[in-house]
Order: C-alpha cells, then sequence, then structure tokens
C-alpha cells in the first residue's frame, strides 16, 4: 500500500467516524423534536376542547339573556 493510499484510507477512516458522531447527534434531536411535537398535540387538543366549551357556555348564556329579555331570537 503506498502512502497516498494509506493517507486517502486514513481520511475516509476520519470521516466514518465524523459520520457516525453525526448520525448519533441527530438520533438525540429527532428524539427531542418527537417529543415535544408530542407534548404540543396534547396541549392543542386541551385547547381545543376548552375554546369549544368556552363557546357552548357562552352561546347558552347568551340565548338564555336574549330570551329572558324578548331579545331577538
Amino acid at each position: 500500500m503506498t502512502r497516498d493510499e494509506r493517507e486517502r484510507l486514513a481520511t475516509l477512516e476520519q470521516q466514518m467516524r465524523d459520520s457516525r458522531e453525526d448520525i448519533t447527534e441527530m438520533k438525540s434531536d429527532v428524539k427531542a423534536i418527537r417529543a415535544t411535537l408530542a407534548e404540543a398535540r396534547g396541549g392543542w387538543r386541551v385547547m381545543v376542547l376548552l375554546g369549544g366549551g368556552s363557546a357552548a357556555l357562552g352561546a347558552a348564556i347568551g340565548r338564555l339573556l336574549g330570551a329572558g329579555s324578548g331579545g331577538l331570537s
């Protein structure tokens, strides 16, 4: 094996080590992103339920107040 071939092989080995480190780091980043998205999904569900419940309650109160005061309903 010539010196040039040894240098090229050493360069490729280093690049492979660097790639493995990058992949390991990306795996942990993807796990963190998935966890964040799972939390956000749960938060959005709660927000939608609260908003829907508030809207229904507001509509019911408006209907009761409108019917009691001779409103346009």
